[in-house]
């Protein structure tokens, strides 16, 4: 179950393109991407993702959903491991400088049963970028977004492969009053 963010920006004066060389066979980066320190608009392909968790399972976009108490949840066998969900970034490309990810479902069930602590919790996953940049991001199981430093990665897509993920541990801390919206 995740929540997830992109971030974009620049370093002052550094040239992103001239800073970020591209992996052998891969495309060379726009010559003029897009330079804010915005939340980025994504869109999310709908795939296969969702057929390869068991019956019971939402929807990837609720990663993304900026509906309240919104989430994707991947149940058993899979438990969302091996699970990669590609991001569009219209209007691209664009200069990305951080990655944002909740890894866990911070939210009140119907029966007001707390949602973190009934659902597994990613530990791990590696953000990929049009560019090359690959970069792994490990989680400390709190209940907030976490963010990892992207090396200004150019892209017009983003890949995330679920890594790893935890069984939930007894609840510590309440349930947020509402879930941050990515």
């Amino acid at each position: 179950v995740l929540v997830a963010a992109l971030m974009l920006g620049r370093t002052p004066g550094a040239d992103p393109v001239a800073t970020t060389a591209p992996m052998a066979g891969s495309p060379a980066p726009a010559a003029n991407p897009q330079l804010d320190r915005t939340q980025l608009p994504i869109a999310i392909e709908k795939g296969d993702v969702a057929a390869q968790c068991e019956s019971g399972s939402t929807d990837p976009y609720g990663a993304f959903s900026h509906e309240e108490g919104a989430a994707w949840k991947c149940l058993a066998p899979y438990d969302g491991v091996g699970q990669v969900l590609t991001i569009t970034l219209p209007n691209g490309p664009y200069v990305i400088t951080e990655a944002r990810m909740m890894p866990g479902y911070d939210a009140a069930d119907k029966d007001g049963s707390d949602m973190w602590a009934k659902n597994r919790i990613v530990s791990k996953v590696t953000w990929r970028f049009d560019d090359g940049t690959r970069v792994p991001q490990e989680f400390d199981g709190s209940r907030r977004q976490q963010v990892v430093p992207v090396p200004e990665a150019v892209a017009n897509r983003v890949t995330v492969t679920i890594q790893k993920t935890d069984a939930p541990a007894p609840a510590e801390t309440p349930i947020s009053a509402s879930v941050p919206t990515p």
